[in-house]
Formats: structure tokens, sequence, C-alpha cells
């Protein structure tokens, strides 16, 4: 897919779900990363492939040292909006240490859809927030070397995956 520098794994995820390419299970490794299935998940389970635990950072505080504060801000706004000022996963990234690395899971497919319908729209509010076009790849890049001319633009234009990631 095209906007694959900017949603990196969220192109594929995106993709099953929109075709509803139904399976009793779905999952996703990172193309260098892979997990090793100890079991089935049931409902309401998700095998992750790497927890994180920053230490004295939250989420959030490793988000902004390692990318842009503003972007996290916006998407947090976006969460807010949609889910109220003190709902459980605005509070989880400011608050939380613990991160679940990688966007590398495997859940039930009824799981993976409530997880579509709660992470595309965030998507799509966060790049309306930003008066971008969800399809376009151009002004993505543009923001990218703009935004962080000194701080690696060409891995910062993957700033919807690495939201996205904290999200999942």
């Amino acid at each position: 897919n095209h906007m694959h520098p900017v949603f990196s794994e969220m192109v594929l995820m995106w993709y099953v779900w929109k075709n509803n390419l139904k399976s009793s299970y779905v999952g996703f490794n990172h193309y260098r990363r892979q997990f090793n299935v100890s079991r089935l998940p049931n409902k309401g389970e998700c095998q992750m492939y790497q927890v994180m635990n920053f230490g004295a950072q939250t989420i959030y505080d490793q988000y902004a040292h390692c990318h842009s504060a503003k972007e996290m801000d916006v998407m947090l706004s976006c969460v807010d909006g949609r889910y109220g000022k003190d709902n459980p996963y605005s509070k989880h990234i400011r608050e939380s240490h613990v991160f679940y690395a990688r966007c590398c899971f495997l859940m039930k497919w009824g799981d993976f859809v409530k997880l579509c319908k709660f992470l595309f729209p965030l998507i799509e509010d966060f790049a309306a927030s930003l008066g971008l076009p969800f399809d376009q790849l151009e002004p993505w890049i543009e923001k990218a070397h703009n935004e962080f001319a000194n701080k690696r633009p060409d891995y910062n234009v993957r700033c919807v995956g690495f939201l996205a990631e904290r999200l999942i």
C-alpha cells in the first residue's frame, strides 16, 4: 500500500478488516520480528509480542522524547473527544509505564473487529485534526520533513504507526 511509510503495519490491519478477511483468529507479526504462539487465545484475550516497561517514563513521555509531544497531544485530544476527558485509554498513555510493543498480536476475529472499530476512527480523527488527507502520502512526508528536519524525518513520517502502536 502506498501509505505504508506513514501507517506501517496498520495498512495490512486496515485491509484485513475492511475486506472482512474473516477467520477464527487474526494476528500479525512485525516484518522483522515474529513471536511464537503458545496457545490460541480465548475471547477477550490477546497474545502480544513484547511487553516493555519504560521505568520512570510514561508511555506519553517516551513518545514525546522519541517522536513528538505535539502529535501525541493531538491524538489524545482525539481520544478524549470520542471517549471523554477521563477515559481509560488516555489515562493509560498518560500514566502507565507499560507498553505492548510492535503491533504484533493474535486474537479472535471478534476482538480484532472491536480493536479496528476503536483504532481506525481515531486515526482518521488524527489526520483530520492535522489537516492531512488519510490517503495521500506526500503531505505526510512534507509534514515529517518540516517538523523533524533534524530528527530523522524519514523515520518519523511513521507517526500514525507509532501512535497506533501505543493505542493498541
